[in-house]
């Protein structure tokens, strides 16, 4: 299964749908092109004698290269790059091949740094369209608990997830072209049994009788009505933390909180940021801070 389509029927993604729809590539000539390039390289690297062995070498070998670093200006502040969807341990190949980020790379980068005394301060980088909600809250409630300064910047995307994460920083500063906001969740289950049954495959499922929400969204079945229920509460439950998350932190009204984007300026005048500028501004923001500190 593709591991996408595993993560949508057990997390809530908070992501925004284009960059869904970028990850749900089935092609089998896109996996079988990933598979031979990890196993060439991986001989190469690593000299692995099996298949199995050159696989599982070079996906460790792509972890540790695509660990999240942070760049350190000058006067020791560190700008901490958050690109990409973001996914709790996703597979190397998502990495690789699909852009996708390691929340938990992104959360240990916030800790060492916050404990490093050399760096008084960190701007967060952003360009993303969100991410899965495994794993989010507890990367947003490290940006919230990170004992200085530290201001979160977007050139391109900071949408769903990414906002979130956003929000708990001291400051948002956004370019004038940002997308910010898509505050919401959702969830999608794909219905599978119409195209199974026109290839002539029946999927039947076993399950002891009290197990109603088990193999929920297995391909080759459909929802039944206290399924759809379930879910329903679980994208209404997601919302609502998400929300008072925010909230905790930010004035932002409900009506810029049904799921829509805002250029930089809009965003602003909405509640979603505190400046528009650049990620120079951003870095001077955090300086300041430090000065205010020092006084």
């Amino acid at each position: 299964m593709n591991p996408i389509v595993h993560r949508l029927l057990n997390d809530v993604p908070m992501v925004a749908p284009s960059a869904l729809a970028a990850w749900l590539d089935p092609s089998p000539e896109r996996e079988a092109a990933a598979q031979a390039f990890g196993k060439t390289v991986a001989e190469r690297l690593l000299g692995e004698p099996t298949e199995r062995a050159a696989e599982s070498g070079f996906k460790k070998y792509l972890r540790d290269t695509m660990k999240v670093s942070e760049t350190i200006t000058d006067d020791g502040i560190a700008v901490i790059p958050v690109d990409g969807a973001l996914a709790y341990a996703p597979d190397a190949w998502e990495m690789m091949f699909d852009g996708v980020e390691d929340i938990r790379s992104v959360s240990a980068c916030l800790s060492r740094l916050k404990k490093d005394p050399k760096v008084p301060g960190a701007v967060l980088n952003i360009n993303s369209p969100g991410g899965m909600m495994m794993g989010g809250f507890d990367l947003a409630e490290e940006v919230a608990s990170f004992g200085k300064p530290i201001v979160a910047y977007s050139g391109g995307q900071m949408a769903s997830l990414a906002y979130l994460i956003a929000s708990q920083a001291d400051e948002i500063v956004a370019a004038s072209s940002a997308s910010v906001g898509s505050i919401g969740t959702y969830l999608t289950i794909f219905d599978y049994t119409r195209l199974l049954e026109e290839r002539g495959i029946k999927v039947e499922v076993f399950k002891n009788k009290d197990a109603k929400f088990k193999a929920m969204g297995l391909p080759g079945t459909s929802l039944s009505d206290a399924q759809r229920e379930h879910l329903q509460s679980r994208s209404e439950a997601g919302f609502a933390a998400f929300r008072d998350m925010v909230k905790a932190k930010r004035n932002v009204s409900a009506e810029a909180m049904q799921g829509q984007t805002f250029w930089g300026k809009d965003a602003k005048a909405m509640g979603l940021i505190d400046r528009v500028g650049s990620l120079d501004m951003a870095l001077s923001v955090v300086r300041a801070k430090l000065r205010t500190r020092k006084q």
